[in-house]
């Protein structure tokens, strides 16, 4: 028998909601997406299509 608040609900119902802070995020200094073999799919492009499982439907 757990103890009231024990496990992962108990610890998820303590985690407090926080604001976004972008503060010093650029894009643009992230230059480093780079189409490797051609395909149009930069490296962030093809790794989240790799690991989507899907069909891949470009």
């Amino acid at each position: 028998m757990q103890c009231a608040g024990a496990g992962p609900r108990g610890a998820i119902a303590k985690l407090s909601d926080g604001t976004e802070d972008r503060v010093g995020y650029e894009r643009d200094s992230f230059h480093l997406w780079i189409d490797a073999d051609k395909d149009s799919c930069d490296t962030r492009k093809e790794v989240l299509l790799a690991e989507a499982g899907a069909p891949d439907v470009r």
